[in-house]
């Protein structure tokens, strides 16, 4: 469903106090006049929510974001150009999946 890099691992620990009591969600969301992306968000449980904890961080995502995008990948990228989040999924959103990275909202 979700998988983590060890990067995304430390980032996460790094940026969020307290990971283990908070909860991260990917969902999908807008890019403006562009196709969809998927976007990290701090956030609560829903009832319809799939859950998993990785490495003690837990990760929320409805079941639409689930079934239109298949298993969901993020990295951490630190380049001179790009740094932050790399999401990318098993059912690409765009021709430009994993081209640029994202911050965690609500932080």
């Amino acid at each position: 469903m979700i998988t983590l890099t060890e990067k995304a691992i430390q980032a996460i620990r790094q940026q969020i106090a307290d990971p283990e009591n908070m909860h991260l969600r990917v969902r999908l969301q807008s890019a403006g006049c562009c196709d969809p992306v998927l976007a990290l968000l701090i956030d609560k449980p829903e009832t319809e929510d799939q859950t998993l904890v990785v490495d003690g961080i837990n990760l929320l995502v409805d079941g639409h974001t689930a079934a239109t995008c298949g298993l969901i990948d993020i990295d951490y990228v630190e380049k001179s150009w790009n740094q932050g989040f790399v999401i990318t999924s098993e059912k690409p959103l765009s021709e430009w999946q994993g081209m640029s990275a994202c911050k965690i909202i609500g932080l």
